[in-house]
């Protein structure tokens, strides 16, 4: 993600969000550790968690444009297609997101897109 710089679009992208995202986690290869030769893509889900708040429906509506700002991110910075391949992104809320399937995914971390550790809802001190 890196080497694409999709891990910093990434990060720019859902700065304005972080009231509203919770969580982004990912599954590479569905969750299956396999090491790839060159010109053999990983597949990447993304699964952007959100918080329901007081109208669930408009915070589901407003996960949604995130989502799609994230697809056409990924679109863009993994175009070649030889190292990440996009299998999808969706939203799920809060209250949806079971834990066993959080135990399965990778978990980045938000705090950073943050000045006020305090005005996060995600995980911190963890």
């Amino acid at each position: 993600m890196r080497a694409t710089k999709l891990d910093v679009r990434l990060a720019k992208t859902l700065e304005p969000h972080g009231g509203l995202i919770s969580f982004v986690n990912f599954d590479i290869d569905a969750g299956q550790v396999v090491e790839r030769p060159a010109g053999d893509p990983y597949t990447l889900s993304i699964v952007l968690v959100y918080a329901p708040g007081d109208d669930p429906d408009a915070s589901a509506e407003a996960a949604e444009a995130v989502v799609q700002a994230v697809e056409k991110i990924c679109e863009d910075r993994l175009k070649a297609g030889t190292d990440i391949v996009l299998k999808r992104c969706m939203s799920i809320s809060e209250d949806d997101m079971p834990v066993s399937q959080a135990r399965v995914l990778m978990q980045w971390r938000l705090e950073h897109m943050t000045n006020k550790a305090d005005d996060h809802p995600g995980p911190i001190g963890q």
